[in-house]
């Protein structure tokens, strides 16, 4: 597969591992101290291109994929044919930016791998996709670059972006350096304490182009940090077929609910299919 390099790659683990002894295992601790690296923080958004081109280009070993698959159809049947899980309990309100009115989230997290024990070389929650939910296909920032690009370069010029393109850019995926928590039952190994904050949340600016962006598209507050954000999704697909089944006039006032219970039993989210099973 041309420009693709597949989720199960070593050369992420290898490159993940080289960011956290070069920056996180230093006193500065951050990407921040250096020119170097600012860079590395840019790098991810190449690794992001690599990893989803593989994807979208996967057809499987059993042939069992429709002409018109989508995006998580065919990440379903890589990790199908590959024998691992997804992790889906990661806080996704960064990429779920809007701009007049929060509704309800449109977008959901899914990282590769579920969860690792591994003291070093980890590959847990690395490698991250942002799939909407109604389309099931890649929210990604490279499909708004696409369209505007010269020379093999991304044109940063704002104003040549339509909203949609802008909300692409703003809700992109994002390979992370570090080791999120994600789930109670998730493990995160000394070595990797602190690594997701340090590496991804605490990291250099991004391009102007994103920068942009993300001052156009904002993003609402956790439902137990004073907003009204929570999660539709956290188990994978017994959450996405829940909230697919919710007709469209509908969506709004069970989200609200959804939030409201979360809040008044000052409750652990457990994904929607969960709550609408009460």
């Amino acid at each position: 597969m041309r420009n693709a390099i597949s989720p199960l790659s070593p050369y992420f683990v290898l490159i993940r591992d080289l960011v956290i002894q070069a920056f996180h295992r230093t006193k500065e601790k951050s990407l921040n101290g250096s020119d170097l690296g600012k860079k590395i923080h840019l790098f991810r958004s190449q690794l992001d291109l690599t990893y989803i081109t593989y994807i979208r280009q996967y057809f499987g070993l059993r042939s069992r994929l429709r002409p018109n698959a989508t995006d998580f159809d065919r990440l379903q049947e890589f990790m199908f044919d590959n024998k691992v899980e997804a992790d889906y309990s990661t806080g996704s309100s960064f990429h779920n930016r809007f701009h007049d009115e929060f509704t309800y989230p449109k977008n959901m997290k899914v990282q590769l791998m579920k969860d690792s024990k591994k003291r070093r070389l980890n590959n847990g929650r690395m490698v991250e996709f942002i799939i909407n939910l109604d389309t099931l296909n890649f929210e990604s920032e490279w499909d708004a670059y696409a369209k505007h690009m010269k020379d093999g370069k991304v044109i940063a010029d704002a104003k040549l972006y339509s909203d949609e393109e802008l909300r692409m850019i703003a809700n992109t995926e994002s390979f992370n350096y570090g080791l999120p928590y994600g789930g109670k039952e998730n493990h995160v190994p000394r070595y990797y304490k602190q690594t997701h904050n340090t590496m991804d949340v605490k990291h250099p600016a991004d391009p102007a182009l994103r920068r942009q962006a993300t001052k156009y598209y904002r993003f609402q507050k956790d439902y137990n940090k004073g907003g009204r954000y929570a999660d539709i999704v956290k188990n994978g697909l017994v959450d996405i077929k829940a909230w697919q089944k919710v007709p469209l006039q509908k969506r709004q006032a069970t989200y609200d609910k959804y939030v409201a219970a979360l809040q008044a039993n000052k409750a652990s989210n457990q994904g929607i299919a969960q709550f609408l099973q009460k």
